[in-house]
């Protein structure tokens, strides 16, 4: 029961949220005015989602600290250090969320696509580092770009501002779709995919079949 409950909480709310990052996105969307180089960056509506998170996580700890004064009671001291602990680890996930979503970013420019990842040194791309492109709608959606053997360059997804953009900028070039299934058999077979899918996931990468 408690299971089917579960499922169905989700398949409500998964697509509330959706339409509330794709909200976002639209109307920041509005207002951008794109030239030969932009920004492909999360909405502020969704760092305002995290930053909240974030505020009531914090009275909540604050909150229960009170409370725990207030009441006095020694005996229900460690229920409410593990409701602070609970609380704490929602405000660090809300924390890397906010964190991911502000330092992540592409920035396409004529010559190639510089990415940025919380972390990680920036790296840029030039476009004729590119091979492969995919460009689906399921979920997120996503965009991405792959070099001739397969290798992830960048992805994004599309309630980025500026992911339809960079789609149609990519397309225009005329990339090749990435093959399906992914990944193929001469890439399996490529020591250098195989080391990386080695180095990622420490098991062989199944074949998906990717959405067009």
């Amino acid at each position: 029961m408690e299971n089917v409950l579960t499922g169905i909480a989700i398949s409500i709310v998964l697509p509330i949220v959706y339409s509330l990052f794709f909200a976002f996105k639209e109307k920041e969307e509005k207002k951008v005015s794109y030239g030969s180089e932009f920004i492909v960056k999360t909405t502020k509506g969704i760092l305002i989602f995290f930053l909240v998170w974030m505020i009531i996580c914090i009275l909540g700890m604050i909150g229960i600290v009170i409370l725990l004064i207030a009441i006095e009671e020694p005996n229900e001291t460690q229920m409410f250090w593990m409701a602070e602990a609970i609380i704490g680890t929602f405000f660090l996930l809300g924390a890397l969320g906010f964190s991911i979503c502000k330092y992540n970013c592409l920035i396409v420019k004529k010559d190639g696509i510089i990415v940025y990842k919380m972390f990680k040194k920036a790296k840029t791309i030039r476009y004729s580092d590119i091979t492969y492109i995919n460009d689906y709608s399921y979920g997120f959606g996503e965009v991405s770009g792959f070099d001739s053997d397969g290798i992830p360059l960048f992805a994004v997804d599309h309630y980025h501002i500026g992911a339809e953009k960079l789609a149609s900028l990519l397309r225009s070039k005329g990339y090749a779709v990435l093959p399906t299934p992914y990944p193929s058999e001469e890439m399996m077979s490529n020591n250098r995919y195989l080391k990386l899918d080695k180095k990622s996931t420490r098991n062989p990468c199944p074949i998906v079949n990717i959405p067009n």
